[in-house]
Protein backbone atom coordinates (compact mmCIF):
# COMPACT_ATOMS: atom_id res chain seq x y z
CA UNK A 1 0.00 0.00 0.00
CA UNK A 2 2.83 2.50 -0.28
CA UNK A 3 1.93 5.72 -1.99
CA UNK A 4 3.73 7.92 -3.96
CA UNK A 5 3.93 11.75 -4.62
CA UNK A 6 5.82 13.99 -7.34
CA UNK A 7 5.73 17.44 -7.63
CA UNK A 8 6.31 18.79 -11.26
CA UNK A 9 8.17 22.21 -12.34
CA UNK A 10 7.08 23.54 -15.84
CA UNK A 11 9.59 22.15 -18.01
CA UNK A 12 11.48 25.64 -19.80
CA UNK A 13 12.38 26.34 -15.29
CA UNK A 14 12.92 22.60 -15.09
CA UNK A 15 15.61 22.88 -18.08
CA UNK A 16 17.06 25.88 -17.47
CA UNK A 17 17.69 24.82 -13.43
CA UNK A 18 19.35 21.61 -14.97
CA UNK A 19 21.34 23.51 -17.24
CA UNK A 20 23.07 25.98 -14.65
CA UNK A 21 23.39 22.87 -12.50
CA UNK A 22 25.05 20.56 -14.51
CA UNK A 23 26.53 22.18 -17.77
CA UNK A 24 26.87 26.15 -17.31
CA UNK A 25 30.62 27.42 -17.24
CA UNK A 26 30.93 29.01 -13.76
CA UNK A 27 34.27 31.30 -14.00
CA UNK A 28 35.61 29.49 -10.40
CA UNK A 29 33.80 25.83 -10.74
CA UNK A 30 35.42 24.44 -7.47
CA UNK A 31 33.38 27.37 -5.77
CA UNK A 32 30.14 27.02 -7.49
CA UNK A 33 30.91 23.34 -6.56
CA UNK A 34 31.43 24.54 -2.48
CA UNK A 35 28.07 26.61 -2.88
CA UNK A 36 26.03 23.87 -4.05
CA UNK A 37 25.35 25.60 -7.21
CA UNK A 38 27.00 22.86 -9.50
CA UNK A 39 26.78 19.11 -7.92
CA UNK A 40 27.07 16.57 -10.76
CA UNK A 41 28.00 16.66 -14.41
CA UNK A 42 27.83 13.81 -16.44
CA UNK A 43 31.23 12.41 -17.76
CA UNK A 44 30.67 13.08 -21.57
CA UNK A 45 28.91 16.57 -20.32
CA UNK A 46 31.01 19.38 -21.67
CA UNK A 47 30.74 22.64 -19.90
CA UNK A 48 28.49 25.31 -22.08
CA UNK A 49 28.44 29.13 -21.96
CA UNK A 50 25.19 29.97 -23.13
CA UNK A 51 21.84 28.50 -23.61
CA UNK A 52 22.38 28.40 -27.23
CA UNK A 53 25.03 25.65 -27.36
CA UNK A 54 22.83 24.05 -24.91
CA UNK A 55 19.64 23.81 -27.31
CA UNK A 56 22.18 23.36 -29.87
CA UNK A 57 23.73 19.68 -28.02
CA UNK A 58 21.20 17.15 -28.43
CA UNK A 59 22.57 14.92 -25.84
CA UNK A 60 21.25 17.76 -22.91
CA UNK A 61 17.86 16.79 -24.18
CA UNK A 62 18.05 13.49 -23.33
CA UNK A 63 19.14 14.61 -19.56
CA UNK A 64 16.55 17.11 -18.80
CA UNK A 65 13.29 15.12 -19.64
CA UNK A 66 11.08 13.59 -17.19
CA UNK A 67 9.56 10.89 -19.32
CA UNK A 68 11.55 7.91 -18.78
CA UNK A 69 10.85 8.28 -15.01
CA UNK A 70 7.01 9.05 -14.46
CA UNK A 71 6.09 6.10 -16.95
CA UNK A 72 7.77 3.19 -14.39
CA UNK A 73 6.52 5.33 -11.53
CA UNK A 74 3.05 5.51 -13.33
CA UNK A 75 2.74 1.85 -13.76
CA UNK A 76 4.34 0.60 -10.63
CA UNK A 77 2.10 2.85 -8.23
CA UNK A 78 -1.18 3.41 -10.42
CA UNK A 79 -3.68 4.96 -8.28
CA UNK A 80 -1.41 5.27 -5.84
CA UNK A 81 0.87 8.02 -7.26
CA UNK A 82 -0.11 11.74 -7.02
CA UNK A 83 1.18 14.02 -9.83
CA UNK A 84 1.14 18.04 -8.55
CA UNK A 85 2.25 20.87 -9.85
CA UNK A 86 4.91 23.15 -8.28
CA UNK A 87 2.86 26.21 -9.13
CA UNK A 88 -0.25 24.94 -6.66
CA UNK A 89 2.54 24.99 -4.33
CA UNK A 90 3.42 27.99 -5.01
CA UNK A 91 -0.02 29.49 -5.05
CA UNK A 92 -1.73 28.16 -2.40
CA UNK A 93 0.67 25.86 0.08
CA UNK A 94 -2.07 25.09 2.91
CA UNK A 95 -4.89 23.71 -0.22
CA UNK A 96 -1.58 21.81 -1.50
CA UNK A 97 -0.30 20.26 1.27
CA UNK A 98 -3.94 19.30 2.63
CA UNK A 99 -4.14 17.67 -0.46
CA UNK A 100 -1.01 15.71 -0.31
CA UNK A 101 -1.84 15.06 3.37
CA UNK A 102 -5.46 13.36 2.69
CA UNK A 103 -3.52 11.11 -0.14
CA UNK A 104 -1.34 9.66 2.18
CA UNK A 105 -4.27 9.09 4.64
CA UNK A 106 -4.40 11.47 7.35
CA UNK A 107 -7.32 12.03 8.68
CA UNK A 108 -7.13 15.05 10.91
CA UNK A 109 -6.44 18.71 9.02
CA UNK A 110 -3.76 20.97 9.60
CA UNK A 111 -3.77 23.14 12.46
CA UNK A 112 -4.63 26.66 11.67
CA UNK A 113 -1.53 27.60 13.45
CA UNK A 114 0.76 26.06 10.81
CA UNK A 115 2.67 28.28 8.79
CA UNK A 116 3.55 26.90 5.61
CA UNK A 117 6.50 28.50 4.76
CA UNK A 118 8.98 28.03 1.82
CA UNK A 119 12.79 26.65 1.30
CA UNK A 120 15.08 26.14 -1.16
CA UNK A 121 18.46 24.77 -0.77
CA UNK A 122 19.00 26.08 -4.06
CA UNK A 123 17.92 29.45 -4.56
CA UNK A 124 16.42 29.06 -7.71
Amino acid sequence: NLKAAMVLCEPVGRLERFFMEHFWCYPDMEEARRLGMVWWRPEDAKCMSSARSMLLDRRFVSFSTLEPHRVPLTRLFQDRLKVMHQEHLRENPEKFYAELATFLGAHEPFSKDIVFRKYNSRGG
